[in-house]
């Protein structure tokens, strides 16, 4: 009885592993605000929980377990520990890092269901790669019929099937390699097939491969030519890791905080690619990616394993290669193209189904190992748990999008809320809140006969935005963009509140400090010192724009505009000609700098520049609204202490001088306490 038992958990245990396999490149649900890697990340946890559990069960029943060999094993162990190990000590958010899908949990999973697939009998491991085959045609399926239009024409009302590139792999060059990967494995079995005399199943590999090879084409068509997915430059990438040796020489920045890197890091040559102005999350590729976040630690064990993989392609015979060859060829493509969640799991599952050459040693089942195998499952019941708080939290932050999209402030507001409650450490929610309570508060800020509760709702709001914006701070104070949201949410407040013009600059500067080649900053600051007509300060800031990058023409219009009231007329003239040379010939931008520029020349001691916008051309002053009197702040609404945001004041200040309006909101609660874990 046991053994019909114990064959059927086998027979579970193989098509769960496979039915995981076969979705989980096309996996993808709308609930949540991150459509792919989170429910992808959720179905892994799932399936892994399943198949150890089935595994621990098999193993009681039987009394003994049966451990397959694997040259992989112990790489992979060493690699995991080492994300463990930077998910806890090197991130400045530990559990942002563990939940990231690059992220601690992620790769526990991974090397469990690779594991576990090492584990399996000959037979289940086929019928894996089988179901890898299955999954590679349907996810080329969706792709060509959205390259064609097929559901852009059927559902022309759902907003991501409208565009030609999308695929529910999360990435075009996810699908990419998965594919590549996929195809490698299929060629043999189409021998086999063949000589079997199986010509219906061979018949169907042979349209599957041709299937999953137009896709292929399709996904590196839109990749190159068409530019649908943008990389970082690998000459970038190598700056950045080899920067890393500096500061975070053994465990790197943490999993999830290449972002901190690359802004603190990127080299100033970076501001001459046309994507400058874009921040990237992941490295030019995997092993850059992994060397940067996990240092050399994490970059050695990776390699100890890519260097198995070679010593076993390279020794074994070639009736062998079938199962080496695509893990290979994930490995190279890995030198080309960044990290991505089903990029990892396509590595893991191929590191598994590596192992079916090898021998199993059977352990007899005592109570020390009984507890061993009992550990893991405890701990992933646990991270389920916590999974499903991430999950929800996710839900709500997906609905209070869509409220805002629907202009439902109060529906908005409480989603934030529910968000934040179940995942306090998340710093993008309350980044997000710190917006919607300031977008509230400029909607009151507009009335030009503000009540006393109105002024008192005001202050509230305002005293929540700056809260959630420092709690944003708190959670990660490494992220630049914390920091340049409370920036920018100091700036709003410029003529509503006192003080707000100091904190702003001492936001500004940290947000300098942590990302210092971004001209864009350096406007926004020079903006504020405009505005407090310190144009000294303003000209030192803009110049700094445009010297971190020569062709943007806002950096040479706002300085323009900066020397023209220090009646330096001669630099203002010379700038604006230089933003004429800029902006597109038949642009307004071109329009307004010709007409400024002929102001400037024909009467320079009244022509006043920069007072109009264009396509890319923005005023230096800020347009905020004017609250007479201004309110008073408590001392907390200042921005937390940093040694580069003390060396200049906005002086002097702008003084109000009329009043402004808006709607009243939702009543609120005071903002919570952010998560120290």
């Amino acid at each position: 009885m046991n053994q019909i038992t114990t064959s059927l958990l086998e027979k579970i245990e193989a098509w769960t592993a496979a039915v995981m396999v076969l979705v989980m490149p096309v996996f993808f649900l709308t609930t949540t605000a991150n459509f792919y890697d989170l429910n992808k990340q959720i179905l892994l946890l799932i399936g892994t929980i399943l198949l150890l559990a089935i595994f621990a069960l098999r193993a009681f029943m039987a009394k003994t377990v049966s451990l397959r060999k694997s040259p992989f094993t112990i790489p992979l162990l060493l690699f995991m520990a080492v994300v463990i190990i930077s998910s806890t000590f090197a991130a400045p958010n530990r559990i942002a890092a563990w939940v990231t899908p690059l992220g601690a949990t992620s790769i526990i999973c991974l090397t469990i269901f690779a594991l576990l697939i090492t584990q399996m009998s000959d037979a289940s491991k086929k019928l894996i790669a089988s179901s890898l085959t299955f999954s590679g045609i349907v996810l080329s399926l969706v792709i060509f019929q959205q390259f064609v239009g097929v559901a852009k024409t059927i559902l022309p009302k759902v907003p991501f099937l409208q565009d030609t590139a999308w695929t529910p792999s999360g990435s075009l060059y996810s699908s990419f390699v998965y594919l590549v990967a996929v195809i490698t494995i299929s060629f043999p079995k189409i021998m086999l097939l063949y000589k079997k005399d199986k010509t219906m199943a061979t018949a169907l590999y042979v349209f599957g491969i041709i299937v999953m090879t137009i896709a292929a084409v399709i996904s590196l068509y839109q990749i190159t030519a068409l530019k649908k997915a943008v990389f970082l430059p690998q000459s970038v990438g190598w700056y950045i890791a080899l920067d890393s040796l500096k500061n975070r020489l053994l465990l790197g920045y943490g999993p999830g905080n290449f972002l901190t890197a690359f802004t603190a890091t990127r080299p100033l040559s970076f501001n001459q690619f046309e994507f400058w102005n874009l921040r990237f999350i992941t490295s030019s590729n995997l092993y850059f990616h992994i060397w940067t976040t996990l240092g050399i630690a994490g970059l050695a064990t990776f390699v100890s394993f890519v260097l198995v993989v070679i010593r076993h392609f390279r020794s074994s015979p070639f009736s062998f290669h079938k199962n080496t060859l695509p893990l290979v060829l994930v490995l190279v493509l890995g030198l080309i193209f960044p990290p991505a969640f089903l990029f990892l799991f396509l590595l893991y599952v191929l590191a598994g189904l590596h192992s079916a050459e090898y021998e199993h040693v059977t352990q007899k089942l005592t109570g020390q190992f009984q507890a061993v195998l009992l550990i893991p499952l405890l701990f992933l019941g646990y991270v389920f748990y916590q999974g499903t708080r991430v999950y929800a939290a996710e839900m709500h932050f997906k609905n209070a999008a869509d409220a805002l999209s629907l202009n439902q402030a109060q529906k908005t507001y409480e989603e934030h809320r529910l968000a934040i409650a179940q995942a306090p450490w998340r710093d993008t929610y309350r980044l997000s809140l710190s917006q919607v309570n300031m977008v509230l508060a400029n909607a009151i800020a507009k009335n030009p006969n503000l009540t006393d509760q109105d002024r008192a709702t005001l202050s509230q709001l305002i005293q929540q935005s700056i809260q959630e914006a420092k709690n944003a701070v708190s959670l990660n104070p490494t992220h630049v963009t914390n920091w340049e949201n409370l920036a920018r949410i100091y700036r709003q407040l410029l003529n509503i509140a006192k003080g707000a013009d100091q904190w702003t600059v001492a936001s500004y500067l940290q947000a300098i400090n942590l990302d210092p080649y971004n001209p864009l900053l350096r406007i926004e600051l020079g903006g504020v010192f405009y505005a407090a007509q310190n144009y000294d300060e303003a000209v030192r800031q803009f110049d700094t724009a445009a010297r971190l990058k020569p062709d943007l023409a806002n950096a040479h219009y706002n300085l323009a505009a900066a020397f023209a009231k220090q009646q330096n007329y001669q630099r203002a003239i010379a700038e604006m000609e230089a933003v004429v040379r800029l902006v597109p010939a038949d642009s307004k931008d071109a329009e307004i700098a010709k007409q400024e520029l002929e102001e400037l020349k024909k009467n320079a001691a009244s022509a006043t520049p920069g007072n109009a916008s264009g396509e890319s051309l923005t005023n230096p002053q800020p347009d905020t609204p004017i609250v007479n009197p201004p309110l008073e702040l408590p001392e907390d609404a200042a921005p937390p202490a940093t040694e580069s945001a003390q060396t200049v004041e906005p002086s002097p200040s702008a003084s109000p001088s009329s009043s402004a309006s808006g709607t009243p909101q939702p009543s609120s609660s005071n903002s919570p306490t952010p998560s120290t874990s």
